[in-house]
């Protein structure tokens, strides 16, 4: 019977975590964002967008379907991903002109977001 040394163990833990599954569980990724809405977004507000997108994917199970749509957008959140709190500020303005977004503001706490994520009610071309 042959025995597996510590060395090809680690080996073979290397080579696992290099595979594609194990790559998928530690990468973020956004999750059914609609072709329309890329294509509407304003290119300066792209970023902000993702991460709309990509906390509404992680966060969509947990809600009633009335707020299915709503996010919570931090500032912390913004920080992680290399968005300042100007230009978070600066991107929800013009997503909301785009007409992709409304925005609920409230003094002092970060701002209710809710996607608009049904093209036919936006008055944008689907």
């Amino acid at each position: 019977m042959a025995h597996i040394t510590p060395a090809e163990v680690a080996a073979l833990e290397r080579a696992r975590a290099g595979t594609v599954a194990a790559q998928k569980k530690q990468q973020p990724f956004i999750l059914r964002m609609p072709l329309w809405w890329a294509l509407a977004c304003p290119k300066r507000a792209m970023n902000v967008g993702l991460v709309l997108w990509y906390k509404w994917g992680l966060e969509r199970r947990r809600k009633l379907p009335a707020q299915a749509n709503t996010v919570k957008l931090t500032t912390e959140e913004c920080t992680k991903h290399g968005i300042g709190r100007r230009q978070k500020s600066n991107s929800l303005e013009l997503l909301e002109k785009a007409g992709l977004i409304t925005v609920e503001r409230r003094d002092r706490r970060n701002p209710v977001v809710t996607l608009i994520v049904d093209g036919a009610t936006s008055g944008l071309p689907v």
